[in-house]
């Protein structure tokens, strides 16, 4: 019985070698599987980065798009709201210029207005010369009797000037704005 087992030991040691064989080609086949899984992984890694760059890069853009937008609209919001309070002032500012022109005529030609003063609750201060006390008595009761146009007249400051001898005068009134037209 002993003269059989050089056969049996290579028959053993074949089927050991065709086991090897197959071992080696699995294990060479999940080696290229790995292999082939690892480059698709960090060529996919690197197409992700990529595009997560360029998206990072394009949110940056549109941040600073949409900054520069903010500053644009809070300059157009502060035109907008200038421009708002410039018409409402000019919409209540009484016509002026006829009241002046009825303070001229009043006035006439021996009362001489230097300066007219006009704020926005349409309180209006005159300064001015007269040659005499009667003329600039007349002036204020001329003033006094238009009382659809003119309120509330005081005198602000009334003296002689000893340089050329003509009264300096001042007057605070209120223009009645119902009645501008």
């Amino acid at each position: 019985m002993a003269i059989n087992l050089l056969p049996q030991q290579l028959q053993i040691e074949k089927s050991q070698s065709n086991r090897k064989i197959i071992v080696n080609a699995i294990s060479f086949i999940i080696l290229v599987i790995l292999v082939v899984s690892v480059a698709v992984i960090f060529s996919y890694r690197v197409v992700v980065t990529r595009s997560y760059n360029e998206m990072s890069t394009q949110l940056t853009q549109l941040k600073k798009q949409i900054s520069d937008r903010k500053k644009e609209e809070w300059y157009l919001t502060q035109i907008h709201n200038k421009s708002n309070v410039i018409n409402t002032f000019i919409s209540s500012q009484s016509e002026y210029a006829g009241i002046l022109e009825e303070i001229k005529s009043i006035a006439g030609n021996t009362n001489n207005i230097d300066s007219v003063q006009a704020d926005i609750s349409n309180n209006v201060s005159l300064k001015g010369k007269s040659e005499s006390l009667l003329v600039f008595a007349d002036f204020l009761s001329r003033l006094n009797n238009n009382q659809t146009l003119f309120k509330n007249i005081r005198i602000s400051k009334l003296g002689l000037n000893s340089l050329n001898y003509f009264y300096d005068w001042g007057i605070n009134l209120e223009i009645v704005t119902k009645e501008i037209k």
